[in-house]
């Protein structure tokens, strides 16, 4: 075979054990992906080398978890699946307020998102929060507070929900982007937060520099959050014609990847953009589009309107 990545990093933890919120080798492996110019969805196998210990491919697996496989099965509709997974991960952790531990409330809190438990999503939020508060760590605490953010706006409470995101934006903006590349759900969820507040100026440049920094890591699963936000900012500011180029670029790499989950976003957001308008060639349905669905059924949070589009991405799957 050949070797398409590299990534090396140096924690200077101890001579011979991890530290177990797994930061350097997620960060290693961030490394790889970017030389090797491929994104998570592409990695089909994951073999745990690393030091050969328990202990190693304990973190390894966790990280696995909270970065790759739940994110996914709760953008396929498996939310229950997720959430077992990641309560399973939490609940065997050695330290309930560890770094690591942080990483999967954030992750519990976006999985109540998509199961449209948005108090159960502050709940856990807020936990998450105040152990990332306790650990002093800024790109955690910055998550923490943005995810709270998007909480407190579907929930209607608009006083919070705007004092969260000024906290969040005033954390991410301090933070280089190779901190905040390890947490760039910070400013996916700050970014949402805000369109939804309708601060689309703030919106804007934290979902551009999201997608800046999404792409230079590798990290395309962040994309049908922060692609579908910019389209919206750019859309209602009066940028038709950008908006309408983003989702354009964003289907075709979307098909070009079989990333059906970006796919079914960007189709989802593309007519709505056009004013009505008849879609640029990269957003039409390709022919074959309209044959039987055989995938699974709509998804909780969406509306009739928004099938079409969703069963269409999974066609082309």
């Amino acid at each position: 075979g050949e070797i398409a990545g590299y990534g090396s990093t140096c924690e200077a933890y101890h001579r011979v054990r991890l530290e177990e919120c797994g930061e350097e080798p997620a960060r290693a492996i961030s490394l790889a992906l970017e030389q090797a110019g491929v994104s998570t969805e592409a990695v089909g196998y994951l073999n745990y080398h690393g030091t050969g210990t328990e202990l190693n491919d304990r973190i390894v697996e966790q990280r696995r978890i909270e970065r790759r496989e739940e994110p996914l099965e709760q953008l396929l509709g498996h939310h229950d699946a997720a959430r077992t997974r990641l309560i399973t991960a939490l609940d065997g952790l050695s330290s309930p307020s560890s770094p690591h531990a942080v990483a999967l409330m954030i992750q519990l809190a976006v999985g109540d998102f998509y199961r449209v438990e948005y108090e159960a999503m502050r709940d856990w939020g807020e936990r998450a929060l105040a152990a990332a508060r306790e650990l002093s760590n800024p790109p955690l605490t910055a998550a923490s507070t943005a995810v709270l953010a998007v909480a407190a706006a579907f929930l209607g409470a608009v006083p919070d929900a705007k004092s969260r995101s000024s906290e969040a934006s005033a954390l991410v903006n301090t933070l280089p982007d190779d901190e905040l590349g390890l947490r760039l759900d910070a400013l996916a969820n700050l970014a949402t937060a805000e369109l939804y507040l309708h601060r689309y100026e703030h919106a804007g440049a934290h979902a551009q520099r999201g997608l800046a920094i999404a792409r230079a890591t590798g990290q395309g699963d962040m994309s049908p959050i922060l692609v579908p936000v910019l389209s919206h900012v750019l859309h209602t500011t009066g940028r038709i014609a950008e908006s309408a180029a983003l989702l354009d670029g964003a289907v075709e790499a979307a098909r070009l990847s079989g990333n059906a989950q970006a796919l079914g976003w960007n189709l989802l957001s593309r007519p709505t953009r056009t004013g009505g308008r008849r879609p640029g060639n990269g957003a039409r349905r390709r022919p074959g589009e309209r044959r039987h669905y055989p995938g699974p059924g709509r998804q909780p949070g969406l509306h009739l309107r928004e099938r079409r589009p969703c069963k269409r991405a999974l066609r082309e799957r």
